[in-house]
């Protein structure tokens, strides 16, 4: 059988795992998912995590399931709303992922983590997600479009060259 690809939501996880071991402090997730939440806990083991989740379309449904993976050093906890997530946020920040739900909660998010190491923003040729708005933010970008959707690192801190096979 031929290879058709990477699952849609596991093409940002390349990008994740080099920021991952190319910067240290805390991990911040917002929008816990199968692929990426699973890929901090393996290369992560003791370094603090902190997973938020608030998906307006289950109730508590998807953070039930991803609670269960809290403990040696992940946390992970529920916002009730989005806007509530920047007092729970880390002043010092290795990686911040952005996936979460809401399409349109994407671009704030971003914005709240501008002191962070490397964001990784996902599915970022995607409009809905508003992502256009965050670039001023950040002196650094680099988009991975090896597999659809691409994902896009930003940074303040440091060039973004992670791996050889970025554009």
């Amino acid at each position: 059988m031929p290879f058709r690809g990477m699952d849609d939501n596991a093409t940002h996880l390349p990008i994740l795992a080099a920021a991952l071991a190319n910067s240290e402090g805390p991990v911040v997730e917002f929008g816990p998912g199968h692929y990426s939440t699973l890929l901090i806990k393996a290369l992560c083991p003791g370094r603090p995590v902190l997973c938020l989740e608030h998906n307006p379309w289950d109730g508590r449904a998807w953070f039930d399931h991803f609670a269960a993976f809290a403990g040696d050093g992940m946390s992970i906890q529920y916002v009730d709303g989005w806007n509530g997530a920047e007092t729970k946020i880390p002043d010092r920040i290795g990686v911040a992922l952005v996936d979460a739900q809401p399409p349109d909660s994407r671009a704030a998010l971003a914005r709240l983590v501008t002191h962070a190491r490397y964001v990784i923003l996902h599915d970022s040729e995607d409009g809905q997600y508003g992502y256009e708005s965050v670039y001023p933010f950040y002196r650094y970008r680099r988009d991975y479009r090896r597999y659809r959707p691409w994902t896009t690192v930003v940074s303040n801190q440091a060039d973004i060259d992670l791996c050889p096979w970025m554009e």
